[in-house]
């Protein structure tokens, strides 16, 4: 009888750490399978809160039919990496397509804030996870209306306005972002708003301007105060290709303090062309000399020559400037030439 026994807790003791093994094992395998994702989450804090929005173009094809979220803060860095992902997963939430809104425990000094988003399937296994280091500067957070008694300025939603969601690579199109009252009444509010894109790479903004880059699509929120919204722009590929751009004209003489205004066409296949004077960058050879914004040349106090180069896309073209000083005239002798002149004049009569 003792024998017997002695052989089923041997055994017992072996089946338990045979099953333990598998467990670690398996714990191990599913920590190493979640992959970290470096786009298609967007955090943006505005008050006391974090806005998250998930643009699911950006996502890897087997995150795409991802289930459920979960977004969580922390003032410590998550140590996802050496500690696994197991001690940081919560029940996730269904994504429609909406911010995501978390509350940011209020504090009265700056300091960082680490942003984790996890993506779940079905039965809840994690799939990836995004994080994010974003900073809470209370100083530069407006105050949370919610906090405030409602007033005639206060917005019910902000809209944004973009005559076609479609753009084509290459193209620039301007934006307007709307607070709605309760009375349906819209105000311009595009330069209280901070608007972001889910891909830089694909559509840059430019204060009110979508810069297309990229064939895809891409996801552009708005933030103001605590109101959010968001808008898909699809980029699409650019029948016409860029030719070469041309700056008229090539050459500019300018005296000190004069200012010349030059416009930069880009010519595209088929000879069509396009006014791409304020959509170039430009490269200064001399930035001491001159000043370009917007098509206009500013000569400054120093005299020489430079050249300056403009960008757009892949093209360049390059334009010779150059600054001479200002004539200094002596209006005492501007005077008595005058008179002399004056006098012969009289005297030919």
């Amino acid at each position: 009888m003792k024998k017997l026994l002695s052989v089923l807790l041997v055994t017992s003791l072996f089946l338990s750490a045979t099953f333990s093994f598998i467990r670690t094992k398996n714990a191990s395998a599913a920590e190493t399978t979640v992959q970290q994702l470096s786009q298609g989450v967007t955090n943006t804090i505005t008050g006391n809160k974090l806005q998250t929005t998930i643009d699911k173009t950006q996502l890897p094809d087997s995150i795409k039919n991802f289930n459920s979220v979960s977004v969580a803060l922390s003032n410590d860095e998550p140590l996802i990496t050496t500690n696994g992902i197991s001690g940081y997963l919560q029940d996730g939430i269904t994504y429609n397509d909406t911010p995501i809104s978390t509350e940011i425990t209020p504090s009265d000094a700056k300091h960082d804030v680490y942003a984790l988003t996890i993506f779940y399937s079905v039965d809840k296994t994690p799939l990836a996870y995004h994080l994010e280091k974003l900073q809470f500067d209370p100083s530069t957070q407006p105050i949370d209306p919610v906090t405030q008694p409602s007033s005639n300025n206060d917005y019910k939603e902000i809209r944004i306005l973009v005559r076609d969601e479609n753009i084509k690579v290459g193209q620039t199109k301007e934006f307007k972002v709307y607070g709605i009252k309760d009375n349906n009444k819209s105000v311009d509010i595009t330069d209280k708003t901070t608007v972001k894109s889910s891909n830089e790479n694909v559509l840059a903004i430019n204060g009110n301007k979508l810069i297309a880059k990229t064939a895809d699509k891409a996801v552009i929120t708005a933030t103001f105060r605590d109101l959010v919204t968001s808008l898909r722009i699809n980029v699409k590929k650019n029948e016409q290709v860029l030719h070469k751009l041309i700056i008229t004209p090539e050459k500019v003489k300018l005296k000190q303090g004069d200012s010349v205004k030059i416009r930069v066409i880009a010519i595209y296949n088929g000879d069509k062309n396009q006014d791409v004077t304020k959509d170039v960058k430009w490269t200064i050879l001399d930035n001491q000399l001159v000043t370009i914004k917007d098509g206009i040349i500013t000569a400054n106090t120093k005299s020489g020559s430079t050249k300056a180069t403009a960008t757009f896309n892949d093209k360049q073209a390059k334009i010779e400037i150059s600054v001479s000083t200002k004539e200094k005239y002596d209006h005492k002798h501007s005077k008595e030439d005058r008179s002399s002149n004056d006098k012969d004049k009289k005297k030919n009569k």
